[in-house]
């Protein structure tokens, strides 16, 4: 099955609508075809209904038309240009489409563990999209504005800096390496051991810099180069090296920027002095213990209608712990 198909049915079958949620009229009947995208015999839609005339081609422009000619199914249709699936990331099986966040919920509220629900996708067969750069430009923000199948927003979003990402999207077979469809330009196979071996050892190479005093943002930025920030200690330099040469090996693969944009930066921790020892604040209660400490929270899954919340999944992890820091005399 396509995976344009495979959305559209876990969609509900809908009928294709233009982004201020009217259904999109069919070619004369004489013009109808196979479908260029999918090769489904039911192209009754032409090419202007799938990408604008200012469109710009991408590496993977092949992809909208393998099978030749300008007809278009309803499923190709659908994934092109319904907005909502340029918001938000989601999930999409044959029997519904799930959206989840990678930005807090609230203002200030914590940072989804996107990561998380990135390796944990649904059985298969299943197809996952992450619209990078519609999330960037306020996508997640604004997703329930955008209209979906059964929901018409009162206040629709019709319009959204964004790049297709379901019309180029290829179908999983496998929870353990699957294709991940980032925008309209980067695609690869995530392999779930090694993304989680190398969790750990990024998050032993960002805490080498957080118990040095770095402020957590910075040490999680520093990781998409892997060169020490600033202001790391020469007792920490050591560790970081050996972290880095095993870290090292795969920051030319196309997945690294996505690794590093979903990996959860540490909480600030205590600084280490000049001996080795670690700071807090004057009078400070006791420190709390990792049993103690509340659990991040994990992306929040959304159903398609977006009435509903689903969790990933829990996992252990650090809380949100703050300490002074103080300066070395």
């Amino acid at each position: 099955m396509h995976a344009t198909r495979l959305i559209w049915e876990g969609a509900g079958s809908p009928v294709p609508f233009d982004y201020e949620s009217n259904p999109i009229p069919k070619a004369k009947e004489k013009l109808w075809g196979k479908c260029a995208c999918c090769g489904s015999p039911d192209g009754h839609w032409g090419i202007k209904d799938v990408i604008s005339s200012n469109f710009v081609q991408v590496k993977n422009d092949s992809r909208i038309s393998p099978y030749g000619g300008n007809m278009y199914c309803a499923a190709c249709v659908f994934c092109a240009r319904t907005l909502r699936l340029r918001c938000c990331s989601w999930f999409a099986t044959r029997d519904e489409i799930r959206f989840w966040m990678t930005r807090p919920l609230e203002k200030g509220g914590d940072r989804p563990d996107v990561l998380e629900t990135l390796l944990n996708p649904p059985d298969p067969p299943f197809v996952v999209g992450i619209p990078l750069y519609g999330i960037s430009h306020g996508g997640e923000a604004h997703w329930k504005r955008a209209p979906w199948p059964g929901d018409k927003p009162d206040d629709v979003l019709s319009r959204l800096q964004s790049k297709h990402v379901a019309i180029y999207s290829r179908v999983a077979l496998s929870r353990d390496r699957f294709p991940v469809q980032v925008n309209d330009d980067v695609d690869f196979v995530l392999d779930v051991a090694l993304w989680k071996e190398l969790r750990l050892l990024a998050s032993d190479w960002m805490r080498c810099a957080v118990e040095s005093g770095v402020p957590p943002y910075p040490s999680k930025k520093a990781l998409l180069t892997l060169n020490a920030p600033s202001g790391v200690r020469s007792s920490r330099l050591v560790e970081m090296a050996t972290l880095t040469r095993q870290l090292r090996q795969h920051i030319d693969a196309q997945w690294w920027p996505v690794f590093c944009e979903f990996i959860p930066a540490l909480p600030e921790m205590p600084r280490e002095n000049k001996s080795g020892n670690k700071t807090a604040k004057r009078n400070q209660e006791p420190t709390v213990t990792s049993r103690e400490r509340k659990s991040p929270a994990p992306s929040p899954v959304l159903s398609d209608t977006g009435n509903r919340t689903k969790h990933a999944g829990k996992r252990d992890g650090s809380g949100q712990v703050q300490f002074a820091l103080f300066r070395d005399f």
